[in-house]
């Protein structure tokens, strides 16, 4: 199947191909291994003709902390297609700037069809046994994303959120940081369409977790 055709669905449910199994073996802030997977699992739908751009180029949208680049650009044969932005933090400014791709400021963003935006978090809160990282399914980005696909209608964006576990690790390399202490456990995927959410998959859970 051509990429030209490819409906929203189609490609969340093409994203159960990521190798996932990284992700949930990396610990820490793993931004680049998180757009590597999504690059890879791109491109190997049809190598002859699937091609990416990492860093994105910018689009000239900035906001304070937000700069208009992108983690990447999905493209087919001459045209950039998928937008991706991959974010542990400034999680709705970053759902804005999707938008902003969609709405073609620049002639070479006009043929993008679809956006994917992976939320994940590297920052634990709490104390005690309360000690744990925070939900990645973040409602004001979700929102975010709701009022951009109902703006555009026809461009697809889907949502993943990779949630972990917070381990009392207290010997060993991962014991020097909280940081390397959450244990990737759930990732999902949410497809919103025309200002709703339409579908919502498990992509890969760690059941050791």
């Amino acid at each position: 199947m051509k990429a030209m055709e490819l409906s929203g669905r189609e490609i969340l449910y093409s994203l159960k191909m990521a190798r996932w199994v990284t992700a949930l073996r990396t610990y820490g802030n793993h931004h680049s291994t998180l757009i590597g997977l999504l690059v890879d699992c791109w491109v190997s739908g049809d190598p002859e003709r699937r091609w990416a751009l990492e860093s994105g180029p910018t689009n000239g949208y900035a906001e304070s902390g937000v700069r208009g680049q992108c983690d990447a650009l999905f493209c087919f044969d001459h045209d950039p297609l998928g937008v991706l932005e991959v974010e542990g933090y400034r999680y709705q400014p970053t759902a804005r700037k999707i938008g902003t791709f969609f709405d073609g400021q620049y002639k070479e963003f006009q043929p993008i069809r679809f956006g994917i935006l992976l939320l994940y978090t590297y920052a634990v809160f709490g104390n005690g046994t309360q000690r744990a990282f925070p939900s990645a399914i973040v409602p004001e980005a979700f929102e975010e994303v709701r009022h951009v696909t109902e703006r555009h209608p026809t461009k697809p964006i889907i949502i993943i959120s990779l949630d972990k576990t917070y381990q009392r690790i207290r010997e060993g390399i991962r014991a020097q940081n909280e940081y390397y202490k959450g244990e990737p456990s759930r990732i999902q995927g949410f497809l919103y369409e025309n200002g709703q959410e339409v579908e919502q998959i498990i992509l890969k859970a760690n059941v050791t977790s």
